[in-house]
């Protein structure tokens, strides 16, 4: 049976395989506290941030770059042994 306690961390995934499907360029971020959690998906075309320590440090193209990236966030529901 599963446990909100069981449920904290960060999970990574670089790529996914199905029938008929890949995706190596998007590598999505699994952030898991409690019942919250959010899913962050970048792309590897996002410029190198390294060195940069505020959005003014970007340029335009890379500021536009950000526009490439996916997010949501939410709350899970346990219930004895049904995650939703």
């Amino acid at each position: 049976m599963i446990a909100i306690d069981d449920l904290q961390g960060h999970w990574r995934r670089d790529w996914i395989r199905g029938p008929g499907f890949e995706d190596s360029a998007t590598h999505v971020h699994w952030l898991q506290a409690g019942t919250l959690f959010a899913d962050l998906r970048v792309p590897d075309t996002l410029p190198d941030l390294n060195g940069m320590t505020c959005l003014a440090d970007l340029d335009g193209p890379t500021l536009a770059a950000f526009l490439d990236c996916e997010a949501f966030a939410g709350e899970i529901s346990l219930t004895r042994d049904h995650c939703t």
